[in-house]
């Protein structure tokens, strides 16, 4: 009887070590498959770098999808004339208690806008010791300001100033990237 339950307890742990590895392996499988997804005619694949689409012969990467964040879109007026403008400006606060995450998207909109739509940026602070202060009243219809800051999740386009309000940084994110999104066309 004793020979019996020690049997019985060799064969259970050998059971849920094979199912362990077997389970593994199953995970193993999925990891490795990319999931993709089509938007607007846009095929997307989510790989380790975020989710990747090719647009006019070039691979970009976003670290959300489409429809993650299509609900925040920015009204159209507002993509209209930054699609328009010869010059864009971005700024924030530097005294902004976020101000890490806001230099990160200030520079992720700067590379995207630059070198996908080939628009002239002007990057600059305000509350700042420095000569490039950037605020809503350096807005202009030929040079719109992009303004990071802090406060409610919302999105407010007024006298060619966007102002991109949020209490957290995912929110920062998708307000940023639904931006990129929309001036490219993919979300319209």
């Amino acid at each position: 009887m004793n020979i019996k339950k020690k049997s019985a307890m060799a064969l259970f742990i050998a059971f849920i070590m094979i199912f362990s590895i077997f389970g593994l392996f199953l995970d193993s499988i999925n990891f490795s498959s990319q999931q993709k997804i089509t938007y607007n005619n846009y095929k997307f694949t989510q790989t380790e770098k975020g989710w990747m689409t090719n647009y006019q012969g070039q691979e970009l990467y976003f670290f959300l999808s489409p429809q993650m964040i299509e609900q925040n879109k920015i009204n159209k007026e507002a993509i209209e004339k930054l699609n328009q403008a010869q010059k864009i400006q971005i700024t924030y606060d530097a005294n902004s208690t976020n101000r890490e995450l806001f230099a990160e998207l200030q520079y992720m909109l700067e590379n995207t806008l630059t070198n996908i739509l080939k628009k002239e940026i002007n990057i600059g602070l305000f509350n700042a010791n420095i000569t490039n202060i950037i605020t809503c009243e350096s807005a202009t219809q030929e040079n719109p300001v992009i303004l990071l800051e802090e406060g409610n999740n919302e999105i407010i386009y007024e006298n060619n100033c966007l102002r991109l309000k949020s209490s957290e940084d995912i929110e920062s994110l998708k307000q940023t990237e639904v931006i990129i999104y929309q001036m490219l066309g993919i979300i319209q």
